[in-house]
């Protein structure tokens, strides 16, 4: 008996599992990249928090809660919480004064979204912060 070789559904049945497995892994791409914004957001919301304990603790100072534009001050929990933004693939802006605070980060799955956090509110901006103040959509 001479085979023939594969049957079209055959074929069809291998083609439709590729695709499926193939549409799986690109999902699973797009939700590590999630996560990681995830994290970003926490870490900032987490610093936030440092921060107004370090204004309360300072009758109302928040300035030194940054070391300069691009970094946590050494503060304990700040300092790590720094690392882990970029370690997700942020890029942390950080700026503090004596009466607030400014933090952001893009995100991963949208460079062109960035996440704030000030004294007064949080959420997405198209900017990062600048003079201690983000644009928040």
């Amino acid at each position: 008996m001479k085979t023939r070789g594969f049957t079209l559904i055959e074929l069809l049945v291998v083609i439709s599992i590729i695709g499926i497995l193939a549409e799986t892994m690109i999902s699973f791409y797009g939700m590590r990249d999630d996560a990681r914004d995830s994290r970003i957001i926490n870490a900032l919301g987490q610093a936030g928090s440092i921060a107004n304990t370090i204004g309360a603790m300072n009758n109302n100072n928040y300035s030194s809660a940054c070391a300069d534009a691009s970094s946590f001050s050494e503060i304990e929990g700040l300092n790590l919480l720094g690392e882990d933004i970029e370690s997700s693939g942020g890029t942390l802006v950080c700026q503090s004064s004596s009466t607030g605070y400014c933090f952001s980060s893009h995100m991963i799955t949208d460079n062109s979204k960035h996440y704030c956090v000030t004294r007064i509110r949080s959420g997405y901006s198209n900017n990062p912060c600048t003079n201690m103040t983000c644009t928040f959509d």
